[in-house]
């Protein structure tokens, strides 16, 4: 591995051992928003960093995993069942009640993120947009659900903290909608310039 590389893992484990420092860990737990859409993402995120300074063939290992993950698919659900699964409100109270479903989320959710960057680029584009299209709606669910609750859904978190929680994500959800109808309005705008200058250069 290039020296480049192991810097840039090195720095990806600093901070994924920073996260598991008391203070940080403590602090992002102590809130509910901040327990599920900080420090979740972040855990994911160590993993994503790990497979970009990482190179692709370790020892042989992608040739095996590779045709097991054809279009990205199984590594992509694979992926988004372990974050449904510490997203589910009990798997959340017993990462703070019990220490070895802490150290399990520490450990499986960069995986996961691993995962998920190696899948993602071999996802093709219509299934990329059925992946857009469930977070959006998965979002808007859970948002609601988290503010019609008549009850506390999480043992350990005040009811006010997921009222927030919800109001949260809608919110996520909303940001996702606006980042969608730009996406698909400038690659329309970019599809039609492009159409319109290969005319252009038509002989008549």
């Amino acid at each position: 591995m290039k020296r480049g590389s192991w810097q840039g893992a090195a720095l990806i484990a600093a901070c994924w051992l920073a996260l598991a420092m008391p203070p940080v860990r403590d602090g992002l737990e102590a809130d509910m928003v901040r327990h599920m859409l900080v420090q979740l993402p972040l855990l994911l995120a160590v993993g994503i960093g790990l497979s970009r300074v990482l190179p692709v063939e370790v020892h042989g290992l992608g040739a095996r995993i590779g045709p097991w993950n054809g279009g990205g698919i199984p590594g992509l659900v694979l992926a988004f069942g372990v974050v449904l699964f510490w997203m589910v409100p009990r798997t959340l109270d017993a990462a703070l009640d019990h220490t070895a479903f802490e150290s399990a989320k520490f450990l499986v959710l960069p995986l996961a993120g691993f995962v998920l960057a190696r899948s993602w680029p071999r996802l093709p584009l219509i299934g990329r947009g059925v992946v857009y299209a469930n977070l959006l709606s998965m979002s808007w669910v859970l948002g609601w659900a988290y503010l019609v609750a008549p009850q506390r859904i999480c043992t350990n978190y005040r009811f006010d903290q997921q009222e927030q929680l919800g109001l949260a994500f809608l919110g996520v959800g909303a940001a996702l909608a606006v980042y969608l109808v730009l996406h698909v309005a400038v690659g329309g705008a970019r599809a039609g310039g492009s159409g319109r200058a290969g005319r252009r250069g038509q002989p008549r």
